[in-house]
């Protein structure tokens, strides 16, 4: 498993108010005003939603978070959460800035020196540009301490688990069925292929040759008692898949350290031992069909 997240800092964008100016048009302060907080707002929204998405995946493992490890990555976590709460306090101020700014110039064209509306938006800037810094400063440190919690559980707790992406595996299982289904066909063809030579070559020398003719019947029936059991292996296969899948129905990863590994680990074991057994049929196929051409040799001779 491999937590990570990009973490975009927060763009500080300056409230352009000159001081050489008499007056500022509303709609212009407006503007520009409604631009910083949109994103500011939109970028706080987007931190917010990597750094759930990291404690996300990390809750996801299920393990005894009594350890050390756990326990001092969760600390790490609390510590990026207050974070990001100031900084969504900020967020709402900032929000709350331009509401009142809204308010106090709502009718006017103009907002002139020496009104207290003047005052206010001089007020507004200035409790905007400190915030925007606070915002800032903020960001900054929870990238860094983001960094520094994907660093420590990649480090500390990620080596001491095995990690089951279900669709991965039950894709590998159903491969295993589908490459199981393949050889089914091949040696099923194979077989029948079997049937029309030995059943000409009996036809001709069971008389003559009775003893090769018998090693040839032998053969045949060796050959599809094993094909027999190929469907045997592939129904046992097809059941333990049945079972991985309804054991982690609704799951998308399974931890080793969780409950539910033992589905992982059954599944895997039933696997090998089916593909091991389908294995040792191939190999016994191969070698009854090699013993049955050179049979047919000998017939030819």
């Amino acid at each position: 498993m491999k937590l990570s997240t990009s973490l975009l800092k927060v763009v500080v964008i300056a409230f352009p108010l000159t001081s050489c100016s008499v007056y500022y048009t509303t709609s212009e302060v407006d503007s520009s005003l409604k631009s910083t907080v949109d994103q500011v707002n939109a970028t706080i929204q987007k931190l917010n939603g990597q750094v759930s998405a990291m404690e996300k995946e990390f809750n996801e493992i299920h393990c005894d978070q009594r350890s050390p490890d756990f326990v001092r990555a969760y600390e790490m976590l609390t510590g990026i959460d207050a974070e990001m709460k100031a900084i969504d306090e900020k967020r709402l101020f900032v929000n709350q800035l331009y509401a009142q700014f809204k308010d106090y110039t709502k009718g006017k064209d103009k907002i002139q020196s020496g009104t207290p509306e003047w005052d206010k938006v001089k007020d507004a800037k200035t409790a905007l540009k400190s915030t925007l810094e606070n915002i800032q400063n903020d960001g900054n440190s929870v990238v860094e301490n983001a960094t520094a919690f994907n660093a420590f559980v990649t480090k500390s707790i990620v080596p001491t688990i095995q990690l089951c992406d279900v669709a991965q595996y039950t894709a590998q299982f159903e491969k295993a069925i589908s490459d199981l289904t393949v050889n089914q066909k091949e040696v099923g063809n194979q077989l029948t292929q079997y049937q029309k030579q030995v059943a000409d070559l009996i036809a001709k020398y069971s008389t003559t040759k009775p003893a090769l003719c018998k090693e040839l019947s032998n053969d045949l029936q060796k050959i599809n008692t094993d094909v027999t059991q190929i469907s045997r292996i592939k129904m046992n296969l097809q059941m333990a898949v049945t079972a991985f899948k309804t054991g982690t129905q609704g799951k998308t990863k399974i931890y080793s350290c969780s409950n539910d590994w033992k589905v992982v680990t059954d599944t895997e074991t039933a696997v090998k031992e089916q593909q091991k057994e389908a294995n040792a049929l191939q190999k016994s196929i191969q070698t009854t069909a090699t013993h049955l051409q050179s049979v047919v040799q000998s017939l030819g001779q």
